[in-house]
């Protein structure tokens, strides 16, 4: 195999992006499916093409980069000559971020693409990729495909060993639907819908993207992945490693694609969706406990340390987001200034606060900014406060005593949350 050549580099804030002339693999007969990027000893990135994006590097800090190709059977070129760039100053202004959703692809047809052609992009600072779920028996993260029950809210197994590994990293993009216009090719080490998003990164190189674990059907076994510091541990540890470190599962279905270090530089940082700690709230048959106070700040504490000690070692600083809810009686049940200190920002649930499934009405404000006198839905016990906006914010960074709310959360770090169709999810 050839050795990649012409490296040059673009700098653009903490991101770089890197682009060359690709090997020639004669055992493919073709070019070379997939590319290694090293600074040093580390593995900075991996790609599907000839240019990628490493992000989330640190501000005016020298990076010596050098890029090396490789295929399916473990194949690989020499290391391309190395190329040096200085990143410059951290993305200021306010955060600006939206959801996309896993299983958009199929009925709604929304892919990576759109999120380019309909402007979205350009205007984003964080893409947060939705959902991965946690395994029903080690607790750790894992990689599937099996359809989840998510219709049935009365099946208490609706998401017990779900996943859609397809949809992540097996399906085939065609040239007509990927963002650089290009098709797949079937020795390709990922595809889907993770690979579209390296090519949207590629193109829009500001632009961060999280992975979100949790979500209303796969936060089930959340308390018993934050129960113990043992296990708490074990699910960072390998949620790090498959997808920080990107070393995705391969065989899944009987699939070939995935990995050591496959997906390597996608993601950006971990997103925690855990609905909700300490809450009978959640979807039916949710495992829960009083206990899940502490254990979530415990987790958010242990996902913070190990995301800073493997960002230090590579010089990167991974992101840190929690969806937080925006109740007062859940709010109740977690630490707002103690989880304030592990977390980039926090995305505040502020939407779907009334919907059709109450009985109260006949109609409501889905989201109300401010109380009003004419809200139809009762009061949230023990207090006298019904769900607004304005509520869950003064609950969050000034405290509200009737629910036993301490506050303490920087309103710096929060991130009002809305609904919207212009991007797959809300944001």
């Amino acid at each position: 195999m050839t050795t990649p050549t012409n490296v040059t580099a673009k700098v653009s804030n903490t991101a770089v992006t890197l682009s060359w002339t690709g090997s020639t693999d004669s055992s493919q007969t073709g070019d070379a499916p997939a590319y290694y990027v090293y600074s040093g000893a580390n593995l900075m990135a991996t790609s599907m093409g000839d240019s990628v994006t490493v992000s989330s590097l640190l501000p005016g800090t020298s990076y010596t980069f050098t890029v090396q190709g490789y295929d399916k059977d473990g194949h690989a070129s020499a290391e391309s000559a190395p190329v040096s760039a200085t990143t410059g100053a951290a993305a200021s202004g306010p955060m600006k971020s939206a959801y996309f959703d896993q299983w958009g692809i199929y009925g709604n047809a929304y892919y990576p693409k759109n999120v380019a052609q309909s402007g979205a992009a350009s205007g984003l600072k964080v893409i947060t990729y939705a959902f991965e779920n946690i395994d029903p028996t080690s607790h750790t993260c894992f990689e599937a495909v099996k359809a989840s029950d998510s219709t049935n809210e009365s099946d208490p197994d609706a998401g017990d060993g779900a996943g859609d590994a397809f949809a992540d990293y097996q399906k085939s993009y065609t040239s007509d639907i990927s963002v650089d216009g290009t098709s797949d090719a079937w020795s390709q080490p990922i595809k889907g819908n993770f690979n579209q998003l390296r090519e949207l990164k590629a193109e829009y190189p500001n632009l961060r993207i999280v992975l979100s674990i949790g979500g209303w059907t796969y936060s089930k076994y959340f308390s018993d992945a934050a129960a113990t510091q043992a296990s708490r541990q074990a699910f960072v540890s390998s949620c790090i490693n498959m997808f920080i470190k990107g070393n995705l599962p391969t065989g899944i279905s009987g699939d070939a694609s995935g990995g050591t270090g496959s997906a390597a530089g996608l993601f950006d940082g971990i997103d925690i969706d855990w609905e909700y700690p300490a809450s009978a709230d959640g979807h039916t048959g949710n495992d829960y406990s009083a206990a899940d106070t502490a254990n979530y700040t415990a987790l958010l504490a242990e996902f913070r340390s190990e995301l800073d000690a493997y960002g230090n070692s590579i010089g990167k600083h991974y992101l840190l987001t929690a969806a937080l809810p925006s109740g007062q009686d859940k709010i109740a049940d977690i630490q707002p200034a103690a989880i304030s200190q592990y977390l980039d920002y926090g995305d505040i649930m502020t939407y779907d606060m009334h919907g059709a499934w109450e009985t109260d009405g006949p109609t409501d404000f889905q989201d109300p900014l401010h109380s009003s006198p004419s809200d139809p839905s009762p009061v949230i016990a023990p207090g006298n406060e019904q769900y607004n906006i304005d509520e869950t914010i003064k609950a969050y960074t000034k405290g509200d005593p009737a629910y036993g709310i301490t506050g303490g959360f920087p309103a710096s770090k929060l991130v009002l949350g809305c609904r919207s169709t212009s991007v797959a999810g809300r944001g």
